[in-house]
C-alpha cells in the first residue's frame, strides 16, 4: 500500500470517527466538557491512526512453503478428511481447504484499542469495557504470533425479515454431522423449525460438549469457536463474514455461565458484541470454526 493511499485511508477513518462521536447530539448543544472530551479522543485516535499506516498487516494468508512439517501434517489431515481422499501434498491441501471455506492465516502480535482504525469491523467499546472490568482476559483484545486454520465462508442470512431463523452456511462441509447433532440435541427445545444443516439452535454448552468434538472428529483436528478479535481481523480481508443478518457465538467466555456473541445489534455486523447465557439455543445464532496449529509437546 502506498503512503499516499495509507494517509487517505487514515484520514477517512479519522473523519468517520469524529462523525460518530458527534452524530447523537447537535453541535450547538455540546457542552464545553463534551467538546474537550471529543477533542482529546480525536487526538488520541489520530495518533493511533497515523502511527499504524506503515505497520505490517494484522493477518495474512500463509503459503504452503512457509509452513513447517508439523503444521502441514495437520493441514493435510483436515484436507483429506473433508475431501474424502488422501492428500499428502501441502499445496494441494491448502487449496482443498480453501475450496471448503478455510484459509491458513498468520496473525501478528497486536494489541487493539476501542474504535481501532486498523479494523473495518472494530468491536464496540463494550468488549473493551469487559476487559477493563476483568470480566474478560486481556487476550480478548489482542493477538499473538500464531498460525491458524480459519473459516472465512460468508455469514449466512435469515429466512425472512419476520422469521429470524438462520439458514445453512454456504458450502457447508459438515451438513451430515449437523443433521445428526440436531436430531440428538433438539428434542426438548421450543424452536423446531431449524434447517437440519444449519449451525443455529445449538447452545454454547452444546458446542463445547457435543458439536465441536463431533466436527473435530470428522476433520481430524481440534476445532474451537473463533474468538471475537480474530473474526474482526478476518473481516478486513473477508467482509462477507460480517454481512449476513445472523449472529454467531464467539470463543470468549465470561465466567462459567456466559459467552460472547457477535452480530447482536443492527442485525448482523460482527463488530456488535455482547454476551448471552451458554444454555440459550437461539435459532439465529451459528458459529465460526478455527484451528490453532500447534507443535508436538517435547
Amino acid at each position: 500500500m502506498s503512503s499516499k493511499l495509507s494517509e487517505a485511508t487514515a484520514l477517512k477513518s479519522l473523519l468517520l470517527y469524529i462523525e460518530q462521536e458527534t452524530e447523537s447530539v447537535p453541535l450547538s448543544e455540546l457542552s464545553e466538557e463534551q467538546i474537550r472530551s471529543i477533542a482529546q479522543k480525536t487526538a488520541d485516535f489520530a495518533r493511533l491512526t497515523l502511527s499504524k499506516t506503515t505497520e505490517t498487516e494484522l493477518s495474512q494468508e500463509v503459503a504452503n512453503g512457509e509452513l513447517c512439517p508439523e503444521y502441514l501434517e495437520q493441514i493435510c489431515t483436515m484436507a483429506s478428511r473433508l475431501a474424502s481422499i488422501e492428500i499428502t501434498d501441502g499445496e494441494e491441501a491448502v487449496s482443498t481447504l480453501r475450496i471448503h471455506g478455510f484459509e491458513i492465516r498468520k496473525f501478528s502480535p497486536t494489541i487493539f484499542e476501542p474504535n481501532d482504525p486498523r479494523l473495518a469491523e472494530a468491536p464496540n467499546e463494550w468488549l473493551f469495557d469487559q476487559v477493563q472490568n476483568d470480566a474478560l482476559p486481556h487476550s480478548a483484545i489482542e493477538t499473538d504470533d500464531t498460525i491458524m486454520i480459519c473459516e472465512v465462508r460468508p455469514k449466512p442470512d435469515v429466512v425472512s425479515d419476520t422469521l429470524w431463523m438462520q439458514v445453512a452456511y454456504e458450502n457447508e462441509p459438515f451438513g451430515e454431522e449437523l443433521a445428526v447433532l440436531h436430531r440428538k440435541l433438539d428434542g426438548d427445545k421450543p424452536e423446531k423449525r431449524i434447517d437440519p444443516q444449519s449451525r443455529a439452535g445449538f447452545t454454547f454448552r452444546e458446542l463445547e460438549t457435543d458439536v465441536l468434538p463431533a466436527l473435530s472428529k470428522k476433520a481430524g483436528v481440534n476445532f474451537e469457536c473463533m474468538p471475537t478479535i480474530h473474526a474482526c481481523i478476518l473481516a478486513n480481508a473477508h467482509p462477507n463474514i460480517s454481512a449476513g443478518r445472523s449472529t454467531e457465538w464467539r470463543g470468549d467466555t465470561i465466567g462459567d455461565s456466559h459467552a460472547i456473541i457477535s452480530g447482536r445489534s443492527v442485525r448482523g455486523p460482527i463488530r456488535h458484541t455482547y454476551y448471552d447465557e451458554i444454555d440459550d439455543p437461539y435459532a439465529n445464532r451459528g458459529f465460526r470454526l478455527c484451528v490453532r496449529l500447534t507443535l508436538p509437546s517435547s
